[in-house]
């Protein structure tokens, strides 16, 4: 742990000297460049002191003192010495050390941009969800209008729990889970793990119904990836493309799936699909989310069928 902070702090630009440990008496300082005579970087043989070949570069004044940034993060008890070699007991080993982080799970990054004028209200809301103090609560809800700055606000609580070198009040982490497109709360859960990145194939499944199987199929892989990017991003995306079955069109393979979020985003959709296509997806709006696509046997027929998802089963997720 000792070596990865010194790996992770940079405590200062300038390498290391003794000018940085306090104690010095005023005889230590050269007379014309005012620096430390036992200081090598300053007054050392590369230094610009004219007086450094007159003057003999004495000892330090306190040589029990550590003269690197580094160890003086390492506090000693009352009639101890930095001359002790911490674990002296251990065997040598060439095998390199396991680093250690100390951060929780989280998928929550850095700000932007500088965040100012928040100081208070944060506070607050961090002594409500500090586990301990007396009025820790299991839910906080802030609410106001769009646009002010309560997502910037709710991220820069979740960084108080998450600062590096900071002992972990939620071992099991913190984690923004978006539900702005969650609309059905039996998707709770699938919303809440795929933000954790917990499990594999707990998401849920979205298919289709084969009219000629008279059953369900389900999309393939790369399908349901982008349906579940989709549904659980922060960004609207595109009408999402996908190659049809035998049964489609050779001349125009393509598939839309057109989502419930793109009622509100017409111009996207009128922009990426053909002008059947949309024409049909204003028409059954209120019926989405739904796969278009153009009939084989007629280039102005658009055919559509329903999505359908089958839940996961939250016993699954929670284990």
């Amino acid at each position: 742990a000792f070596t990865n902070s010194r790996k992770e702090l940079l405590l200062e630009e300038d390498g290391d000297c003794c000018c940085r440990h306090e104690g010095h008496s005023a005889e230590c300082r050269c007379p014309v460049c005012k620096h430390y005579r036992c200081c090598n970087m300053h007054h050392g043989p590369n230094a610009a002191c004219q007086l450094k070949s007159v003057h003999e570069m004495p000892t330090c004044c306190q040589p029990k003192v550590p003269h690197n940034h580094s160890d003086k993060f390492l506090l000693m008890p009352y009639g101890a010495n930095h001359d002790e070699q911490i674990l002296a007991d251990l065997p040598p080993s060439n095998e390199p050390c396991e680093p250690i982080d100390s951060r929780p799970p989280t998928n929550i990054g850095q700000p932007n941009q500088k965040i100012t004028g928040r100081s208070s209200i944060t506070r607050t809301l961090v002594d409500l969800l500090h586990p301990d103090v007396a009025n820790q609560g299991d839910v906080v809800w802030i609410y106001g209008r769009p646009r002010i700055g309560l997502t910037t606000l709710a991220l820069q609580v979740a960084r108080f729990f998450i600062r590096p070198w900071y002992q972990a009040l939620f071992p099991g982490g913190v984690f923004r889970v978006n539900l702005q497109n969650c609309d059905d709360p039996n998707a709770l859960y699938s919303y809440i793990a795929k933000a954790m990145m917990v499990g594999n194939g707990i998401f849920g499944e979205y298919s289709y119904y084969d009219p000629k199987n008279k059953r369900h199929i389900a999309y393939s892989r790369k399908v349901q990836k982008d349906l579940h990017r989709a549904l659980s991003g922060d960004e609207i995306t595109n009408p999402i493309e996908t190659m049809g079955d035998d049964d489609s069109n050779p001349l125009h393979p393509e598939h839309y799936i057109i989502l419930e979020q793109h009622k509100n985003h017409k111009d996207l959709v009128k922009c990426k699909v053909p002008s059947a296509i949309f024409k049909e997806f204003e028409s059954k709006i209120e019926y989405l989310p739904l796969e278009f696509w153009l009939d084989s046997n007629d280039p102005n027929k658009v055919l559509c069928r329903k999505i359908r998802f089958q839940y996961p089963d939250e016993d699954h997720i929670l284990s």
